[in-house]
């Protein structure tokens, strides 16, 4: 049987591992409440870069589009002036021939 002072040197051991494991137990707590704060730290940075890079495209996209539209334009264009260029050059060989 456990005498008086080996009770209280048991229970005061005990009493200190307990502590001990708290103390622990807030340490690791902390770490994991900072690397989560890491972590949305880290999530809103990427967030931003998406919505960044979203945008980017968007433009991209639209300077794109504009510049597609401006070569079928140019390309109409060159188009419809090479054409008026033969019939004027058609025009003018007649007219030569007519003259001669």
């Amino acid at each position: 049987m456990e005498t008086a002072d080996e009770i209280i040197a048991r229970l005061t051991s005990e009493l200190e591992d307990a502590q001990l494991e708290k103390v622990q137990a807030a340490e690791y707590g902390l770490q994991v409440l900072e690397e989560n704060r890491q972590l949305q730290h880290q999530y809103e940075d990427l967030e931003h870069q998406l919505e960044a890079t979203q945008h980017e495209l968007e433009n991209a996209r639209h300077e794109f589009d504009l510049s597609t539209k401006a070569l079928h334009t140019t390309k109409s264009k060159t188009k419809k002036a090479f054409c008026e260029g033969e019939l004027r050059e058609d025009s003018l060989e007649k007219q030569c021939k007519d003259i001669e």
